[in-house]
């Protein structure tokens, strides 16, 4: 699938998960995950499919949510300050603000940021 046109950027995008998840896996593992706190951002609507593992194909449907485009999450390992761990899975860079922080979170990306 890495190769067709039409999943490209969500493989690499999955790629990019894994990547960011093992640059900071010893906050994201064995850190505390501490109150989030209040990100402002945009909000998106996303579409899930409802679907259970038995549930036949003519039998699907699905949903809609309003939702952050961006995620978040502020996580501290022992001995070092509080990191704050964003995550734009839009196709859409997205503008951000968490307390006395704020930039543009390039679409489809992720970013720590010492708090």
């Amino acid at each position: 699938h890495r190769e067709d046109p039409h999943c490209r950027n969500a493989y690499q995008f999955l790629l990019d998960t894994a990547r960011f998840y093992d640059i900071n896996r010893e906050l994201l593992y064995a850190g505390d995950m501490m109150p989030p706190g209040s990100l402002h951002c945009d909000t998106i609507e996303v579409e899930f499919l409802v679907r259970g593992i038995f549930t036949r194909f003519q039998d699907y449907h699905t949903i809609t949510r309003r939702l952050p485009a961006v995620l978040h999450g502020v996580w501290k390992s022992p001995g070092n300050d509080p990191v704050l761990i964003l995550a734009n899975y839009t196709d859409e860079p997205r503008s951000w603000l968490f307390e006395n922080h704020a930039g543009v979170l390039p679409e489809r990306s992720y970013r720590a940021i010492q708090l």
